[in-house]
């Protein structure tokens, strides 16, 4: 074990110390007399106890706390206080050491822990709401893990939502913790989240120093700022990406203290300077090649009919929902549609598509590749993850972007993709016109294609890549 550099314990000259009471010695001590100028040259110098002060002459300036002294506070006086203690190292538990602030030099000496010696820790990562946060986290744990990290070692940090169910099913641990977003400005609910922000980030501290997290990777939603605070008042690196175009408040927060920050757009780095361009982590699976004739053979489709594809993010979305009969209707005998609606949509969607030839209505899709791979076009709202999707897979779009998003962030993600010629984008309150634009755009094959081309020009596939192996070196250096 080693000790501080300094002596643990104080050890005092003989008598009282000063004090801070009215009876305090007078401070204008004078330095220690030069030992050889008293005494005999042939006895040696021997140690003596120093000569007390006269008892007199305190001066009210030193009732006063100095400049870097406590001010306002009840205690005892200086020379009634215990030694001061050693200081606690660190802890050692199975060859693992937690990284904490404090002086290096200081730390217990760490024995050989598994995996050929090196120290074992835990990469967390906060990802919670929507797909569009949980997916890109998920993305870059297939990353972490086929580097050679223990999917043990991996912690995913959220709460009740989505990320309850897929992370679990993707074999990662899942910390959850009870947090909430903030809702309109006049909500009156918004006035406990001070103190959900504070159970919050005391219970993920706690969680850190269990696991001895290394690094936290945050991904935005609202478990950011509690995940990202707790881990700088644990001194832990944090990595932070932004996958939308507009960053969201609490990414801007923890960007102040972030380790490295990535984005996913460009126009996102106007909020956060310094920010890397990586595009958004994509899973793997997305990027495998999937046979479209086998993908609508899957769906049992027509594989003759152009596919149009309905999206509405990993919660479904209403206003897109309800686009389906009058598409059917207007599109008859020219399209077919493949519905992806969402889970808590997904009776309501089966009982109005009763009957109805060329629906086909799925309430969750795990295997996006396939869906991807079966349509010609998709109808979609434009949270970030879709954008990158479609980019990825090179899938022409009409896009309808959420109008009450915060910060208009899918207005701009939406305009990335429009920008490039990789979509058309329609306005909510003009939602009744994508019919019409979408049976035109079924019926013009060779503008489809350029569509597609233009999309696939704007994916960045390495993402994932990118921000895992900034997780790495975080818990390397």
């Amino acid at each position: 074990m080693v000790l501080p550099p300094e002596r643990p314990h104080r050890f005092h000259l003989r008598d009282h110390r000063g004090g801070d009471r009215a009876r305090r010695r007078d401070a204008r001590r004078r330095p220690l007399h030069d030992l050889r100028r008293r005494g005999h040259g042939h006895r040696p110098r021997s140690a003596r106890p120093l000569r007390s002060a006269p008892r007199h002459r305190a001066r009210r300036a030193h009732l006063h706390p100095g400049a870097r002294e406590r001010r306002r506070r009840r205690g005892g006086p200086p020379d009634h206080r215990r030694p001061a203690a050693l200081r606690l190292l660190g802890w050692e538990r199975d060859g693992r050491q937690p990284r904490r602030r404090g002086d290096p030099p200081q730390h217990l000496q760490g024995g050989p822990g598994p995996q050929g010696g090196r120290a074992a820790v835990t990469y967390v990562l906060a990802a919670a709401g929507t797909g569009g946060h949980v997916y890109p986290a998920l993305a870059v744990a297939e990353e972490l893990v086929a580097g050679g990290v223990d999917r043990r070692d991996v912690l995913f940090v959220g709460g009740d939502r989505l990320e309850a169910r897929v992370v679990p099913e993707a074999g990662y641990r899942l910390a959850r913790v009870e947090m909430r977003g903030r809702r309109r400005l006049t909500d009156p609910s918004n006035l406990a989240l001070p103190g959900l922000l504070r159970r919050a980030v005391r219970s993920l501290r706690a969680r850190y120093r269990e696991t001895d997290a290394g690094v936290v990777a945050v991904f935005g939603g609202y478990i950011a700022l509690p995940a990202g605070w707790a881990a700088l008042r644990e001194g832990i690196p944090v990595v932070l990406h932004e996958q939308n175009a507009v960053a969201g408040l609490a990414n801007r927060i923890v960007h102040r203290w972030a380790h490295r920050s990535f984005v996913g757009f460009a126009a996102a780095s106007r909020r956060l300077p310094g920010a890397e361009v990586v595009g958004v982590p994509l899973r793997r699976d997305l990027l495998t090649p999937v046979a479209p004739a086998a993908a609508r053979r899957d769906y049992g489709l027509d594989s003759e009919l152009p596919v149009v594809g309905i999206l509405g993010g990993s919660l479904g979305a209403g206003s897109l929902n309800a686009l389906a009969p009058e598409l059917l209707r207007v599109g008859a005998g020219k399209l077919q549609l493949l519905h992806l609606c969402g889970m808590r949509n997904l009776e309501d969607t089966r009982r109005a598509a009763a009957g109805i030839s060329g629906w086909r209505v799925v309430g969750f899709e795990d295997d996006m590749a396939r869906f991807y791979a079966a349509v010609d076009l998709v109808v979609c709202r434009a949270g970030a993850g879709t954008i990158a999707e479609l980019a990825a897979t090179g899938t022409p779009a009409v896009v309808v972007p959420y109008p009450h998003g915060l910060g208009g962030h899918q207005e701009a993600n939406a305009a990335e993709l429009a920008s490039a010629g990789g979509a058309v984008v329609v306005a909510e309150e003009r939602i009744s016109t994508v019919p019409d634009r979408v049976v035109a755009l079924v019926g013009d094959a060779e503008r489809l294609r350029r569509m597609g081309r233009a999309a696939g020009g704007l994916a960045r596939l390495d993402a994932a890549q990118r921000v895992a192996s900034a997780m790495r070196e975080a818990v390397d250096g």
